[in-house]
């Protein structure tokens, strides 16, 4: 009769930290990640954030005029909407905003170092890139597998060296005579300065 040999426990990953989305401080979250204690009803932003938030919106909402939508609670819903892959544009709408709302705020975000725009665009910008990461990666993994796949990826990211050039010749009314479609090669990096590297 066989022994089983000991099973060696697998180490657990350490719980991801929370950041605040404004100030990017550790917000201490229900696992116990060491940081500033979150807001009320918030998950992803700090407490001091949120006061000085708050503080803003009351001071804008003085101003005569329609009062802003802007809130922290505002922005971690876009954030999240945003982190599942979604378009700025859908996730406004989920958030509860006008598409041309957000896109005044990140214009204002990235064109002025005014609180609260600027953290607004630096935490959408930073989604956005960590989706972008995180889906090159899955599609990089698949295509191991798949060279199909791997080819789709070249044309996409290099089509320069990779793509699919198409030529379409026309008659006198416009109808087409024939279409051919050529599947560009690697070029040699020998004439590139850069390697191929890109």
């Amino acid at each position: 009769m066989q022994t089983m040999p000991n099973a060696q426990p697998t180490p657990q990953q350490a719980p991801p930290i929370v950041r605040c989305w404004c100030c990017q401080t550790a917000v201490l979250d229900r696992l116990g990640v060491r940081g500033q204690l979150p807001a009320p009803g918030l998950r992803e932003t700090c407490l001091e954030c949120a006061q000085r938030i708050a503080a803003w919106v009351e001071a804008e909402n003085s101003i005569p005029g329609p009062p802003t939508k802007f809130s922290a609670e505002l922005v971690e819903k876009l954030l999240v909407a945003k982190r599942n892959g979604n378009h700025s544009n859908v996730a406004a709408r989920w958030a509860g905003i006008d598409r041309t709302t957000l896109r005044r705020w990140m214009l204002d975000g990235e064109h002025q170092d005014e609180f609260p725009f600027r953290q607004l665009n630096l935490a959408v910008d930073s989604t956005d890139a960590g989706v972008e990461i995180d889906l090159v990666a899955l599609v990089r993994s698949a295509a191991r597998h798949d060279p199909e796949l791997a080819l789709k990826f070249l044309r996409q990211r290099h089509p320069d060296r990779w793509g699919v050039s198409r030529t379409e010749v026309t008659g006198a009314e416009g109808t087409p005579l024939f279409s051919k479609v050529v599947v560009l090669p690697p070029e040699d990096d020998a004439g590139d300065p850069n390697g191929g590297a890109g």
